[in-house]
């Protein structure tokens, strides 16, 4: 598969460029670096695609790992098929990594992408080896949800089918490309995964997984507040790094090096090298 060319600030950004793969969850728009190296999967949170969140980690992370980066259902070049269902979105993920035939992966999940990552875990552990929370929680919302709930009933009301989404370009400007992302989001099914992000609860799921696990905290989020994600890394018993942004943290020069070095640790602590003090604190 060739690679697309992401230009963004000045530079470009060549990143894979993806096919569209069926699956239970529906079409999922699926960008796969290929190589030999381990498989490390990203998933971007709601309202992005994998090039909004991912087009400037992608280079780097390939350099050494195989690197697979999807659009969430209704997000980027991946069609709603129904409602959004964090659940049933994870099954499609698995069908994903089972055809490539792929386990013990590490998996990134930014914000609602969090959610997903958990819930792969919790449903398809042997796809997923070590994990890498980044701006999440157990719990994404908590005084507040029933207001994201609104919202998200609002946005699903309110505008009719998605834009057409045509051929992915092999030369794509940032810029553009957010502009024409929100057009071709599917309106409804954005709707649907604010009502899930309201009313997820993934507590238990983090308590009980006993997993490897390296994650970014934003000290200054006000979307999921760093309460929530230093609960989610108390459940989990995480290494974590704590850097001083907020919840835009993926579009910071930083975010490519402090993510590449997460997953470093989350690898060496799945192959029991010594991936860092479980629960130890970095702040940045």
């Amino acid at each position: 598969m060739s690679d697309v060319e992401y230009r963004k600030l000045g530079s470009i950004h060549r990143v894979p460029q993806g096919i569209v793969q069926h699956t239970t969850a529906g079409d999922l728009y699926v960008r796969d670096s290929g190589g030999s190296g381990r498989a490390v999967l990203l998933i971007h949170g709601w309202g992005a695609d994998s090039l909004i969140t991912w087009a400037e980690v992608i280079p780097v992370l390939r350099e050494r790992w195989r690197v697979i980066a999807i659009d969430l259902p209704g997000h980027g070049h991946s069609p709603g098929a129904g409602a959004f269902d964090i659940s049933r979105c994870t099954d499609g993920i698995a069908e994903v990594l089972e055809a490539r035939d792929i386990v013990g992966s590490v998996v990134c999940g930014y914000s609602l992408g969090g959610a997903v990552m958990l819930q792969l875990a919790h449903r398809h552990r042997a796809r997923v080896g070590a994990i890498v929370p980044i701006a999440t929680g157990a719990r994404l919302v908590t005084f507040g949800a029933g207001g994201v709930r609104a919202a998200g009933d609002l946005l699903r009301n309110s505008w009719g089918k998605r834009g057409q989404s045509t051929v992915e370009e092999t030369r794509i400007v940032h810029a553009q490309h957010v502009a024409r992302s929100i057009v071709r989001h599917d309106a409804k099914v954005l709707g649907d995964a604010l009502r899930e992000a309201a009313a997820f609860d993934g507590r238990l799921i983090a308590q009980n997984l006993h997993i490897p696990s390296s994650m970014l905290i934003t000290k200054l989020d006000v979307v999921v507040r760093p309460t929530l994600q230093r609960e989610l890394a108390g459940l989990l018993g995480a290494t974590r790094v704590e850097v001083g942004f907020g919840h835009d943290y993926c579009t910071k020069r930083r975010f490519v090096g402090t993510l590449a070095a997460a997953i470093d640790g989350a690898e060496r602590a799945l192959i029991g090298a010594g991936g860092g003090r479980v629960g130890s604190v970095q702040r940045f």
